[in-house]
């Protein structure tokens, strides 16, 4: 077990460097020292961080992949209905193969999960939404847990 998180961990540190590599050679300079396009600068996905309302929508698609980045134990307190609790190595290698499923993460307040799912992003899927105010912001709306 503890060889399959290095790999993950690995894996993470990679597509960070991947993703900041391809950041940095986006923007192409001529001689002159002036821009110039390229196919190289085509920008890559992003994360779009969502509101509860947002979030909540996108979940009604049947093909929405639900992660609670969480640990085991707050999953078990209270988590959106439909989640599975997959956090650090165990999220990469669940997500579904099809890049362009739609990936929904949260964790308590936005920020573990804006992490995951830049991470997420640079596996090169498409569609992340990464629900900002978390669980927290998804109870203080009146919205389900289990």
């Amino acid at each position: 077990m503890g060889l399959i998180r290095m790999m993950a961990a690995l894996g993470l540190v990679l597509v960070f460097a991947i993703a900041a590599c391809e950041r940095a050679s986006a923007t192409n300079t001529t001689a002159g020292g002036a821009e110039a396009d390229s196919v190289d600068s085509i920008a890559p996905a992003e994360v779009h961080n969502a509101c509860v309302k947002t979030f909540n929508e996108t979940m009604a698609n049947p093909n929405a992949f639900l992660v609670d980045v969480r640990s085991a134990d707050a999953f078990n307190k209270a988590h959106i209905p439909g989640a599975v609790q997959l956090s650090g190595d165990e999220l990469l290698v669940a997500l579904p193969e099809d890049k362009a499923t739609p990936i929904l993460l949260y964790c308590n307040s936005g920020r573990r999960s804006g992490a995951a799912a830049n991470a997420v992003v640079g596996l090169g899927y498409t569609d992340v939404l990464n629900l900002e105010p978390g669980i927290k912001g998804w109870k203080a709306a009146g919205m389900p847990v289990a």
